[in-house]
């Protein structure tokens, strides 16, 4: 656990606000949530995505807050006092644009744990997971004490990995947590950083030493609008944070644009597989030449401007592949051996929900994969055919409330390269799940011929009873994930737990 931290207003303050001295009272905390404020507390107002956090301000007080610092109206900073029924009296300061200083704020208070560790970001559509899990497996393979923080949790990597329910935690959690890990003897963190969270500055006062991206495809319109808005979402880790260094993938088309934009004014290495675009050919570049890809992994020859050498890992497929480059080209900027990197990666675990088999003597091969987008849900499908020896079938849904122009894509991409397709319900959330699956069913040539099973645990039993012994099923969509949000109830749901149960 991070250590007791206490902090006067002033001090916690000086580099944005003058604390007047009659306010300038002992903060011992830190919140956003004025159902989670804890008396001594500096409770953060500010409008948000779903609420205006003004709004919650006597909440907050009424909880124990000792100050609150809220956003300034018409963009002027001022202190005021909310006086209790009690007649206590507690400060009311405002600045400008708070929630794009909160993150920094919180570092402050934090100890900038950022400053005194190498924190990697990583962000693209997908990928994010598979790489962040790389790294921390390969720097701990390395003998460096590595923080993970990510979709599938956030810790120590080896130890417990505690989730947050997001890929990006708020402002102050992801300060709170840089220093937890700190405390506990790491020297590196690999974070995925989310295009909700670069919009939203949950990490402005984060210093990284790296950033990856690894791809764009269409994910997350229902927030961004627009395949533009959301690139240039991405693009922001790239021209906010003054990097030292920067990894991109030159295989993808906006990764190739991001490049160009960057060569020249930033320390860029790309990363790819051959053939490579001549745009780039002339950039650093870590690159794999005479691959050969099997079901029991991928081997390649690296070239780099570190050295050369060979890649020998279990990892299948060529979008896995393009993460352990991903990999390579980011522990080699910051200075790890070449011929040390690719040792630590011959031993590299499975990443919980990323291509998990699971088999059984007389019984199908079993996938399950976290894609839930279609350029992810493609990847998948396409190594696996490759090496099926039979029939290939697909399980999937698509999550409620969440961008809706995917779903018919994503059928598309299920008919064209399974042999046998189940659609079933993903995480409906607030949608009407029959609504979601008729959009999916319109990506279909012949919808006639998919069977539809909404309750999920049936669907992937009807898979697992019907397939052959040489088959292959893909359980696609929710991966690590360990519930399915119906309404807005939580339920216990885990694909990995079905599918053990029903093997």
């Amino acid at each position: 656990m991070v250590s007791k931290t206490k902090m006067l207003l002033s001090t916690l303050l000086e580099k944005w606000l003058v604390v007047p001295e009659k306010v300038n009272i002992l903060i011992t905390g830190l919140s956003l949530n004025s159902q989670q404020v804890k008396p001594g507390d500096l409770f953060f107002a500010f409008p948000g995505t779903q609420a205006d956090g003004r709004r919650f301000i006597e909440n907050a007080i009424n909880q124990g807050a000792a100050a609150v610092l809220a956003e300034a109206n018409l963009g002027i900073s001022e202190t005021l006092e909310f006086e209790t029924s009690d007649g206590h009296k507690v400060p009311i300061l405002t600045m400008p644009d708070l929630s794009s200083y909160c993150s920094a704020i919180a570092g402050e208070f934090y100890g900038n744990p950022s400053h005194n560790m190498q924190v990697i970001g990583v962000t693209g559509t997908n990928g994010k997971t598979s790489c962040a899990y790389y790294l921390a497996a390969a720097f701990t393979n390395l003998g460096s004490k590595t923080g993970f923080m990510g979709t599938i949790g956030c810790g120590l990597y080896g130890e417990d990995i505690i989730s947050t329910g997001l890929t990006t935690s708020d402002p102050i959690t992801v300060q709170r947590l840089l220093a937890e890990i700190y405390d506990a003897g790491a020297s590196t963190v690999i974070m995925e950083v989310s295009s909700h969270a670069l919009v939203q500055g949950r990490v402005n006062g984060v210093r990284f030493a790296n950033a990856v991206f690894t791809n764009l495809s269409q994910d997350h319109l229902d927030y961004h609008g627009d395949m533009a808005s959301y690139w240039a979402a991405k693009r922001l880790l790239f021209e906010n944070f003054q990097l030292p260094h920067a990894v991109i993938n030159a295989n993808d088309p906006y990764g190739r644009e991001l490049l160009l934009d960057l060569w020249g004014s930033q320390s860029v290495c790309a990363y790819g597989q051959v053939p490579l675009p001549p745009e780039v050919v002339q950039m650093p570049m870590v690159s794999a030449h005479e691959i050969k890809f099997s079901r029991h992994g991928v081997k390649a020859r690296i070239h780099s401007p570190w050295g050369l050498g060979l890649l020998e890992s279990p990892q299948v497929g060529r979008f896995n592949l393009s993460n352990l480059l991903a990999v390579i080209a980011t522990m080699a900027t910051l200075g790890v051996h070449m011929d040390d990197i690719l040792h630590a990666l011959q031993n590299l675990p499975v990443v919980p929900g990323r291509m998990q088999s699971f088999s059984k003597t007389n019984r199908p091969l079993v996938i399950v994969d976290y894609a839930h987008t279609p350029d992810a849900l493609e990847n998948v499908l396409a190594v696996l055919r490759e090496n099926c020896d039979a029939n290939l079938w697909c399980v999937f849904g698509c999550g409620g409330t969440r961008d809706k122009s995917k779903r018919p894509v994503m059928g598309e991409v299920a008919e064209r390269l399974a042999h046998k397709v189940i659609v079933t319900d993903d995480n409906p959330r607030m949608e009407d799940a029959h609504e979601i699956v008729k959009d999916i069913l319109k990506g279909f040539k012949k919808p006639e011929a998919i069977k539809i099973e909404h309750d999920r645990a049936a669907a992937i039993a009807y898979a697992i009873h019907h397939a052959e012994i040489k088959d292959t099923i893909l359980i696609a969509g929710k991966g690590h994930e360990t519930y399915q949000q119906i309404g807005k109830a939580k339920r216990h749901f885990s694909d990995a737990e079905e599918v053990q149960k029903l093997l």
